[in-house]
């Protein structure tokens, strides 16, 4: 098959780049693969993504550009409007989070929200990375989700040593919805080393290092194995984002053998097992509380982090490259 990945902006290291990159490195290998991007930056998103053909695509054509492939795996507002002029896409719904879907009375949102709603329409599959964000989609949307694929974690992850670090981790993009303010305000009653390592607006985290108390380090982001160190050298990974969709990190803690706190909403309910693999909190007594049970335990550290791996397993990128593959192949069988 030729297949087309589809995402209007690959400048982060979020997840839909994850996704992009994770999937088509398994597709190509049996697959002829191009992305499509309407701005690609190598040096701010993954670097592998520049391994693949690309195709740049300008804003205002992605409605009207016809794609030389038999299946396209749009994802996101953008990289979907190729439904328009195309027979087999798959919009493959990340988030829910942009700022056209809040409401609003401006022309040019009421303009996009109209466009947006009707690329759905035209749209063959509709996948969802989770439970919730298929509930919320189709909430927003009226409009049923035929497909829900989770997204992996790396595989080394599985091969972390078992083992019980000194200070807490955050990992991942430093932005508002990440509820790092959050964060912030509920550490401070924690007498622990907290290392928060990502990137995000400089202005922003020069915000946060204001808020943030003596007992939090920030680090700069990592990638490639030094993903899997960061993970071995915490103690517990600590997650309170506000409504996340799915939420890798989680994930991948757990694959690294280790505990999580993560905020009990969205789709972080799904994977973590409360009182299993972790702690689901909803307040700030709660989140302390947890943080002091681990801190104190060895045991209950390596207790937890032993049935997060094991409930981890099962995320694995070949696993999501498969279900997207039958999903190109049964779009493209008609």
């Amino acid at each position: 098959m030729r297949i087309a990945m589809a995402h209007s902006q690959l400048t982060t290291f979020g997840g839909g780049e994850r996704f992009v990159l994770e999937v088509s490195r398994r597709l190509a290998s049996r697959h002829d693969v191009t992305l499509y991007t309407g701005t690609f930056l190598p040096e701010a998103t993954y670097p592998g993504l520049a391994d693949f053909p690309l195709v740049k695509v300008g804003a205002v054509d992605w409605a009207r550009l016809r794609v030389p492939a038999d299946a396209i795996v749009a994802h996101t507002f953008g990289a979907n409007l190729l439904a328009f002029r195309n027979a087999n896409v798959a919009y493959y719904v990340h988030t829910l989070r942009s700022i056209y879907l809040q409401g609003g009375k401006r022309p040019d949102l009421a303009a996009r929200r109209a466009l947006d709603r009707r690329a759905v329409r035209c749209d063959r599959r509709i996948i969802a990375n989770s439970a919730y964000t298929a509930e919320k989609f189709q909430r927003l949307y009226h409009q049923p989700v035929t497909d829900q694929v989770y997204c992996g974690i790396d595989p080394l992850l599985f091969e972390v040593p078992e083992a019980v670090g000194e200070h807490a981790l955050y990992l991942g993009r430093l932005a508002p919805e990440k509820g790092l303010e959050r964060l912030l305000n509920w550490w401070q009653a924690i007498d622990y080393p907290l290392h928060i390592v990502g990137r995000g607006d400089p202005a922003y985290v020069e915000y946060l290092k204001l808020k943030a108390g003596k007992q939090v380090r920030f680090l700069a982001p990592v990638s490639g194995a030094e993903v899997a160190e960061a993970y071995r050298a915490c103690r517990f990974v600590v997650y309170l984002p506000f409504e996340e969709e799915l939420g890798i990190v989680p994930l991948e803690a757990m694959g690294a053998a280790k505990p999580v706190i993560v905020s009990n909403e969205g789709g972080l309910t799904e994977t973590v097992q409360a009182g299993q693999t972790g702690f689901l909190v909803t307040s700030e007594a709660e989140f302390q509380a947890a943080a002091r049970q681990l801190i104190a335990s060895d045991d209950l550290c390596l207790t937890l982090g032993r049935a997060g791996r094991q409930r981890a397993l099962p995320f694995t990128w070949e696993r999501t490259a498969e279900q997207i593959e039958r999903i190109c192949a049964e779009m493209t069988a008609g």
